[in-house]
């Protein structure tokens, strides 16, 4: 005899994938589309050169004002000697893309398409289309206060 409790999360198991079969089946169209006019859709901002081989791309969620604490994290790992990839989902307001391009190698302005993996996802494909190989990679995103302290 199946105990009813596993009768019941096998029940709920079905629901959920059976209440998720629309997005299955249309979010690989919706990422085909995506990927085909990819960079018709991003904007790239900066003309800092390269430092090194090791970047470090941040990816941020910001609808208003950056907050000041990502520029201390910009402004740290440029001081370890990273070139900082900002992708901004959703874009950037104007003062924000003028507070932040000093501080950064390249911004990347992109829709909130994939959220956090798919900005990590055209990052990537943005190193891979300047030839970039870097011998040292971080991903990281706004919701880590880094560093906590700077001394």
């Amino acid at each position: 005899m199946i105990p009813l409790w596993k009768l019941k999360r096998e029940l709920l198991r079905l629901i959920e994938q059976i209440r998720n079969l629309p997005l299955n089946l249309i979010e690989p169209a919706q990422r085909w589309q995506y990927d085909r006019n990819r960079w018709s859709q991003i904007k790239v901002h900066g003309t800092a050169t390269t430092t090194s081989q090791k970047y470090c791309v941040l990816l941020i969620y910001q609808p208003g004002n950056i907050a000041k604490s990502l520029l201390t994290t910009c402004n740290f790992m440029a001081t370890k000697g990273y070139n900082v990839l900002v992708v901004a989902n959703g874009g950037l307001t104007d003062e924000s893309r003028i507070l932040i391009s000093p501080h950064v190698w390249r911004v990347l302005e992109r829709p909130n398409f994939g959220y956090d993996f798919g900005g990590f996802r055209d990052a990537i494909h943005f190193l891979n289309r300047e030839a970039i190989t870097p011998e040292f990679l971080i991903l990281m995103n706004d919701s880590v206060w880094f560093p906590m302290c700077t001394e």
